[in-house]
């Protein structure tokens, strides 16, 4: 039983014929979740800041697993002259929002099921005086 184990577990979170939205796919919690979510099957679908440096990397490694990759660029900030905190609210905290708002809307106009699930990183939950605006912002999602 436990050799069939990972085979279990793989099957219990298969996402074949589904599709993932991610948002801050090309780096962190968001690329680990956006590799693990293609290589369950899932169909991803990335949303980056404009001329992000790692889209291609992220591309080829979607590619890999056979999986369908779109990116959209989309700058979630409304303003060019942010302070570091307002950057970071909007990128970690707003975007998640603003996302779901969108996708969810797409689904009950179309009539489709759908679940949205936020991911944080766990300084949401512990933070230190150097990321204390980050924690704040993953604290804010979870």
């Amino acid at each position: 039983m436990t050799a069939q184990l990972p085979q279990l577990l793989a099957n219990s979170f298969a996402l074949n014929a589904h599709t993932a939205i991610v948002t801050g796919a090309t780096g962190g919690l968001g690329l680990t979740m956006t590799l693990a979510l293609a290589e369950a099957g899932a169909n991803v679908i990335s949303i980056e800041m404009p001329d992000d440096p790692a889209s291609s990397e992220l591309q080829e490694q979607v590619d890999k697993s056979g999986r369908y990759f779109e990116r959209h660029e989309c700058d979630v900030k409304d303003s060019t002259q942010l302070r570091s905190i307002d950057e970071t609210f909007a990128v970690n905290q707003k975007a998640t929002f603003v996302c779901g708002q969108e996708f969810a809307a797409g689904l009950l106009q179309r009539q489709l099921p759908g679940k949205i699930i936020n991911v944080a990183s766990v300084t949401g939950f512990i933070s230190a005086t150097t990321i204390s605006a980050y924690a704040a912002t993953k604290g804010a999602v979870l």
